[in-house]
């Protein structure tokens, strides 16, 4: 999909009203206190940015406090987004800053803050949700589904911004920032803006009941220390550590966490996280120095006592791949690379091991950071045979700890290669990897020395949503069972570009050389017929539809899509037409589709929580998850058993799923 343009110059109003206070419900559609742009209106109690029709629009305040700077103010009204097309588009930006204005989605370089409401899908990282930006600069992200936020129904929002420089956002009373330390804020004179506009995709844009208050700029404040560190923290060699420090204060202020007065890389927010605790951490006095305007600030040294971690490492589970070429090991906790990554510590009887070496993951579904687990290491091996039992050895890997354990000699786990299961078919996704709306023939000659970062199932050769992420290539596979036999006629649709390739057989040996069907620009969903936008070829072969093609009923072939992805909607559908009913096209059923998947029954997980001096602590099996809300998305916590919870981090779900 292409990018929409979004663009909205705001007039600016010279008029004063009362310092520090702006409220309206919008019952008068000729207001005094505010400029209105482009298209929006006040009609029925409600400000609209952007009608049904679409386009530009927004608002500016006059200057609330004359021209003073501000060091904080509380903004509160109700928000609603109404799609008018398949997809809304593209949200509304609040800002607050001298000039404002709306190139793109953000504020012009006067503004000295911005809180976007995003419901269109760039991918990432400019993916639907809630952002936040400093002077142009995107500080914090919140992904979002576009749904969640245009749903056509008013949503309550505050935002609030404290002296320290720490910023709250609330929708609907869930906390979406919550202390959110905003590094490069001082106080600032300007005035406050919503702009909104759309491209193809449109949306209306209505708000009500617009409150906002602030607080004129007073004489700097001192930092001060409102929360001490804990005097002391017991932890495990390898536990992540995570201490806060609370504070007030006058913005711009800085942070610095030292280690026995030294420095600590990385250490520069209210929140010092440690990812993995080193053992010679212990002994050791951790201090958090705060600098605000002409005065300095230590906080009370924090004892650390870490304990060795005696455990003996082990295989905690191995697992296969829908490639047949790889299999995936994860330990029970982090291990080192110069000897998990050495192919000759493994050994599987029937195969070949060819390579080790990381194993990367898209770190949320929406995500285009890619996390390697420091447990898990990924072994190239020759083809498997579907459905048979293998047995891996290990010898000679080391855990990450001071002592460097060695696992146990000749150590074994079984596995079973990925078998054949009805229903289904396979979607790989390949995030980060250097594909966009151009790179097909890039992403088919490549892929062979790829590993997906995420694998999708559904119960048609179809992708629903669609709108799975930007700048990715996708393969889609698995066996067609052809229930007649005669002359079938297949089609793609997709976004962006695609090709469809079928076997003579069950084997992806006598795969068709040349696509039977393609997509080169891109479709709507299911649009077979060429007649939405993007307009693909209906040409056989050529074009989106194929020349008809003998099956046998019963009979199994094996079938594989590629497609690549720039930004906006995205997915695949591969239709057909029978040869008892051509002419009518249908989605391939899951009941004549086959896909690769692995049958082994993991672990069942376990999860515990618990307090502790410093916050709460959560032990687990399995592969412990978050979320901000308990309907997700979840993602993968990169952490070993247990994980340590800071009583400052903000409010999340966790739980725990079986292995790979």
């Amino acid at each position: 999909m292409r990018f929409l343009t979004k663009t909205f110059l705001a007039s600016l109003s010279a008029t004063s009203v009362m310092a520090g206070t702006f409220t309206n419900d919008f019952s008068n559609s000729n207001p005094t206190n505010l400029t209105l742009n482009g298209t929006a209106a006040i009609k029925n109690n409600q400000l609209i940015v952007t009608p049904k029709a679409g386009g530009q629009g927004g608002c500016v305040l006059d200057d609330l406090d004359a021209g003073a700077a501000i060091e904080s103010f509380t903004a509160r009204f109700r928000l609603r987004f109404t799609p008018t097309t398949i997809y809304p588009a593209d949200g509304l930006f609040f800002s607050f800053g001298p000039g404002v204005s709306f190139p793109g989605e953000g504020p012009g370089t006067g503004a000295a803050l911005g809180v976007e409401f995003d419901t269109y899908d760039n991918a990432a990282p400019d993916n639907a949700g809630i952002d936040v930006k400093v002077l142009g600069e995107e500080v914090a992200t919140r992904v979002m589904a576009a749904g969640e936020l245009a749903d056509g129904q008013f949503h309550d929002v505050v935002i609030s911004l404290n002296r320290n420089g720490a910023l709250n956002v609330t929708w609907d009373g869930r906390p979406i920032y919550n202390n959110l330390f905003l590094a490069n804020w001082s106080p600032a004179s300007g005035q406050f803006a919503f702009g909104h506009s759309t491209g193809y995709f449109i949306e209306e844009c209505d708000i009500k009941d617009l409150a906002i208050s602030t607080t004129p700029a007073a004489a700097a404040v001192a930092p001060i220390i409102t929360l001490q560190p804990p005097a002391s923290v017991s932890i495990s060699e390898g536990d992540p550590l995570s201490v806060r420090v609370g504070f007030d204060g006058t913005a711009p202020l800085t942070f610095q966490w030292n280690l026995n007065g030294a420095p600590i890389v990385d250490g520069t927010d209210p929140v010092l996280q440690i990812a993995r605790m080193p053992l010679a951490y212990s002994g050791n006095n951790l201090t958090c120095t705060i600098t605000g305007p002409g005065n300095s600030i230590t906080s009370q040294p924090t004892a650390l006592t870490v304990t060795a971690d005696s455990t003996p490492l082990t295989i905690a589970s191995v697992v296969g791949s829908g490639s047949l070429g790889t299999v995936t090991v994860t330990f029970s906790k982090p291990v080192l690379e110069d000897t998990a990554y050495a192919a000759t510590n493994y050994s599987i009887a029937g195969l070949t091991i060819s390579a080790a070496g990381p194993f990367t993951r898209a770190l949320t579904p929406w995500s285009s950071v890619i996390t390697n687990d420091p447990r898990q290491v990924l072994l190239t091996t020759t083809t498997q045979t579907p459905g048979i039992a293998y047995t891996l050895v290990v010898n000679n890997v080391q855990d990450k700890t001071a002592a460097a354990h060695t696992i146990a000699a000749n150590s074994q786990k079984a596995f079973h290669a990925f078998s054949y299961v009805s229903g289904y078919m396979t979607y790989d996704i390949y995030d980060n990897q250097g594909f966009n709306a151009g790179s097909l023939q890039q992403f088919e000659a490549t892929f062979k020395t790829l590993v997906p970062t995420r694998t999708l199932l559904f119960t048609s050769a179809d992708t629903p949503e669609w709108e799975y992420g930007g700048n990715y290539g996708s393969i889609a596979q698995g066996l067609i069972v052809a229930p007649e036999t005669g002359s079938y006629v297949f089609h793609v649709a997709s976004d962006d570009a695609s090709q469809l390739f079928l076997s003579k057989d069950d084997t992806v040996t006598n795969l068709s050389r040349a696509p039977v069907c393609q997509v080169t620009t891109w479709s709507l969903h299911l649009d077979w017929a060429g007649a939405g936008m993007g307009a693909p070829d209906t040409s056989p072969q050529t074009g989106n539809r194929s020349f008809p093609i003998n099956l046998v009923q019963g009979q199994k072939y094996f079938f594989r899509n590629f497609q690549v992805e720039g930004t906006g909607a995205d997915g695949i559908g591969i239709g057909w037409e029978l040869p008892s009913s051509h002419g009518t096209i249908n989605v391939i059923p899951g009941t004549n589709l086959m896909a690769l998947v692995n049958t082994d029954t993991p672990a069942v997980p376990t999860l515990s929580i618990g307090p502790t001096s410093t916050g709460s602590i959560i032990d687990f099996t399995g592969i412990l998850q978050s979320a901000d809300e308990l309907t997700g998305p979840w993602m993968d916590e990169p952490t070993a058993n247990p994980f340590v919870i800071s009583p400052g981090l903000p409010i999340k779900f966790y739980r725990a799923r079986g292995g790979e």
